[in-house]
């Protein structure tokens, strides 16, 4: 009631009476439509990426549970989540410009007799931040531009008060030493705008945001840019360990 998602709860069960495990694998099938196009947004292990129109993909590399389709005008989105620990792809399909399938498949797992697999998924709109850098049920946020136009922005499915801790640090033979940055309270409102400021010096920077709730880390989102050079590869930290 409190939430501008609509979340979906999945319990599938396995009967006492059905001596052998149940092996089951969810697939979901949506789709999106935009009058003006779209472009597909996927957590990559890198960092976000942005598909315009395509006609068919398959991606398993990716670092969060997490899907959008960004619209091409009106700075308004539609993001997808999903058990990151129980992701196996994401697939996608496209007539033309304008709509298309978004699909994603879990792992087959094993259900004992008398025990459920239960997972949850969200519906998440989302508009005001530009392309997101992550997005989970509490929000969507995005890291702007670091290098030309530096502003963190929030859009809170859930407004609350948080504690935002804004980090980061120079890429050097593959680590980061996270400095803070900035640490302020954010307050209650559906949206949050928070401009900041990259230190002086040459190399990959990897930011670090992560919002805080009574002393407890409730999000985070990472993403890296290059100062004049290029030090290294950054790989985004994954929500959890994912099944194989």
């Amino acid at each position: 009631a409190d939430s501008s998602i609509l979340k979906t709860d999945f319990v599938i069960n396995n009967g006492m009476d059905n001596v052998a495990p149940l092996e089951y694998g969810y697939w979901m099938c949506g789709g999106v439509q935009s009058p003006d196009g779209y472009a597909l947004i996927l957590p990559g292990s890198g960092g976000t990426e942005k598909f315009p129109y395509i006609r068919q993909l398959v991606m398993r590399d990716v670092s969060s549970g997490w899907l959008a389709a960004y619209a091409n005008s009106g700075d308004q989105g539609l993001a997808l989540t999903m058990p990151y620990n129980l992701l196996k792809e994401f697939y996608f399909w496209g007539d033309n410009i304008y709509q298309g399938t978004i699909e994603f498949k879990l792992g087959i797992y094993p259900i004992k007799a008398g025990e459920a697999l239960r997972f949850s998924t969200a519906i998440c709109p989302f508009s005001g931040i530009g392309v997101p850098d992550k997005v989970t049920e509490l929000a969507a946020m995005s890291f702007g531009d670091p290098l030309n136009n530096p502003v963190l922005k929030f859009r809170f499915f859930q407004p609350g008060e948080y504690t935002l801790c804004l980090s980061g640090g120079f890429l050097i033979k593959d680590e980061v030493s996270f400095a803070e940055l900035k640490k302020i309270p954010l307050q209650k409102d559906f949206f949050a705008e928070v401009p900041y400021q990259l230190p002086a010096g040459k190399g990959t920077f990897v930011l670090k945001a992560e919002l805080q709730q009574n002393g407890r880390s409730v999000f985070f989102a990472e993403t890296s840019c290059n100062q004049e050079v290029a030090t290294g590869i950054w790989n985004i930290t994954p929500d959890c360990e994912r099944k194989p």
